[in-house]
């Protein structure tokens, strides 16, 4: 079955086979404190700042999920107060994190399918942790990274953490921009889930540092001065990590790197993304959940129709192997999901649009 669910993504042939290599090589069994492993996790990280061009002084590390790297900023980083834009389920959960950790929350909170206002979003000097989800998978919002650009401007000294889970690796990512960002790699790099990753910046290294030797780091053994201690020099984790999937990802980036990296990704990705535009704009059955262009993302797209039609969709893709994606939530009955992967080809894009043409 072809998967257009946005996560996880599809795995690519290539993948697969490199899973079967991976038995046949003991990857599964090495240890992650071996010399081996420190070379494969040091050819991923070396992979992921030759794609992000991440910066010399900002630090890479592995997480178990994206969930897990909020908790992680969330403990490491905020003080007392947390400014978070929500605009659907996870955004909303980033929030909820931040709340459970027993900190201030203030949410910036729009409606669903409604992109934040980030030229008035009002974040001052005490809120010292700004939290954005780049692209809500839930409603297939997506904010560009001059909002980004906007939320930075509005107080330079908090320290601002951006999940791309659903868009790191297909969207425009300036790391200096943020000081920290988090993802995992179930979606826009096609691998299975399992694993996270945060890109930290000098500053946040040392907001921990100075929360740390004030008693009030809530991150646990996960501090970032823990963590930077393994990955420094023999880019080992503090805990036993999914050790196959940073082999996955590893030869991933070399695929990704030899193939105009991000910007090939981006470009890719908005070609198919017109395609279904097109069919979209000329079908009467269908609409978009966001309705204004611009915040609408082109990697997870949510779509809404009537009930029995989206029902019909769901059929007819099964009929024809292939998987649509559901809506999240309360948003379940009302729309259906498209992801726009890497791993997901012009063609197959075109054949599904074939199916939901002939089902409209």
């Amino acid at each position: 079955m072809l998967t257009f669910n946005v996560g996880p993504s599809k795995l690519s042939q290539k993948t697969k086979s490199q899973i079967k290599k991976a038995i046949d090589l003991g990857i599964y069994e090495i240890s992650h404190r071996s010399e081996e492993f420190s070379k494969i996790s040091k050819q991923a990280i070396t992979g992921l700042r030759k794609f992000f061009k991440i910066p010399k002084d900002y630090r890479v590390f592995y997480t178990g999920s994206a969930t897990d790297a909020m908790e992680i900023a969330v403990g490491n980083c905020c003080e007392q107060r947390a400014y978070h834009f929500t605009c659907g389920v996870f955004s909303e959960v980033f929030a909820e994190i931040s709340q459970r950790y027993n900190k201030k929350v203030f949410r910036d909170q729009v409606d669903f399918g409604q992109l934040n206002d980030y030229k008035q979003a009002k974040i001052d000097n005490k809120h010292d942790f700004v939290a954005i989800t780049q692209n809500e998978t839930s409603t297939g919002v997506m904010c560009e990274i001059e909002d980004i650009e906007k939320a930075r401007n509005k107080n330079r000294e908090a320290i601002l953490t951006i999940d791309i889970t659903s868009s790191g690796g297909t969207a425009p990512a300036p790391i200096e921009l943020a000081d920290i960002w988090l993802f995992s790699v179930q979606k826009c790099f096609g691998l299975p889930a399992g694993l996270g990753i945060m890109i930290v910046s000098p500053k946040a290294l040392a907001k921990a540092n100075q929360l740390s030797k004030q008693k009030k780091n809530l991150a646990g053994y996960f501090t970032f001065e823990n963590m930077l201690e393994k990955m420094t020099g023999k880019y080992q984790t503090v805990n036993t990590p999914n050790v196959i999937n940073i082999y996955l990802l590893a030869e991933r980036m070399k695929v990704f790197n030899q193939n105009q990296g991000l910007i090939g990704n981006i470009k890719q990705a908005q070609e198919k993304y017109q395609l279904l535009k097109d069919f979209i704009d000329q079908n009467q059955a269908i609409d978009y959940f966001v309705q204004k262009p611009r915040a609408r993302s082109y990697i997870t797209i949510c779509l809404q129709a009537a009930r029995e039609k989206i029902k019909a969709f769901h059929l007819a893709c099964k009929k024809n192997n292939m998987i649509l994606g559901q809506g999240y939530g309360e948003l379940k009955d009302k729309t259906f999901r498209i992801a726009n992967f890497p791993n997901i080809s012009k063609t197959e894009m075109q054949n599904l649009i074939e199916v939901l043409k002939q089902a409209s």
